[in-house]
């Protein structure tokens, strides 16, 4: 993590909480930013997703070491079909935990989830109505936290570009972090660019303590990423979607681009 932070980062971690502890956290609090908890649901949808009995319970008990702690905390909570209605109940527990945080992700197929039944996807109208709650639930005043949706209108996509530096006439690329963030670190060690689950292809080094302090972005790689994101931009209306999983898509789209470099 002091890696990350030395390439220009700020460090988040995630953690399904099984093995959080006090003592964990005061180890990891100089090295961390922020921390979230992922929770797939009320208990019972939790479990299933987990396949696990005592996975809610876990993650409950690290969400409550987060609270007692000194960490920027929050939950970051898979979005399925089966836990939409869920949505309000996770924002009260944020709040009542004083989290800083409640990030919505539209759940994704990777890991366990790339088993589990097609009724768990969300459906346009499903992203529709998760935009609008995520709206109206960071509507709430002082005392709440804070909403994020993985989720933009996609009327609204073609704006974002300008925030890639990769994108650029002239990019201006001094270190890593200005040309990939966010970027990736996996129980391994191994960087990836924007998201979890991209195209393994598009590794762009691993971290450990006989890492360089600075890792660059090979001329090479950086023209791969460069048309990875043009393609993600110029491909985002070809889902029939009116809110895009933005992480998702670049995701599908890695895997098309990389599949036929």
């Amino acid at each position: 993590m002091s890696g990350a932070a030395a390439l220009g980062y700020r460090v988040h971690l995630i953690t399904n909480g099984l093995l959080l502890d006090a003592n964990r956290l005061a180890r990891l609090a100089p090295h961390v930013f922020l921390m979230g908890v992922s929770i797939d649901g009320a208990e019972e949808v939790h479990n299933a997703v987990r396949g696990r009995p005592n996975a809610y319970a876990k993650a409950l008990k690290a969400l409550q070491v987060l609270s007692e702690g000194e960490v920027p905390f929050g939950i970051i909570y898979a979005a399925s079909a089966r836990s939409l209605p869920d949505i309000p109940w996770a924002f009260e527990l944020a709040r009542e935990l004083h989290a800083d945080l409640l990030h919505i992700r539209p759940l994704a197929p990777e890991g366990r989830a790339k088993a589990m039944e097609s009724d768990w996807t969300l459906s346009r109208e499903d992203c529709t109505r998760l935009y609008f709650l995520a709206e109206l639930l960071a509507l709430h005043g002082e005392g709440s936290p804070r909403v994020q949706l993985d989720l933009v209108p996609l009327e609204l996509l073609q704006s974002a570009r300008p925030q890639f530096e990769l994108l650029k006439e002239e990019p201006q690329i001094a270190k890593l972090s200005d040309a990939v963030n966010p970027l990736v670190i996996d129980p391994k060690g191994r960087l990836f660019p924007f998201t979890y689950g991209i195209d393994e292809r598009l590794l762009l080094g691993t971290i450990s303590p006989a890492s360089p302090k600075q890792l660059s972005l090979e001329p090479e790689m950086q023209g791969v990423l460069t048309g990875l994101l043009d393609s993600a931009f110029r491909e985002a209306g070809a889902e029939g979607m009116d809110y895009l999983d933005w992480f998702a898509h670049l995701t599908r789209v890695s895997r098309r681009v990389m599949a036929t470099a």
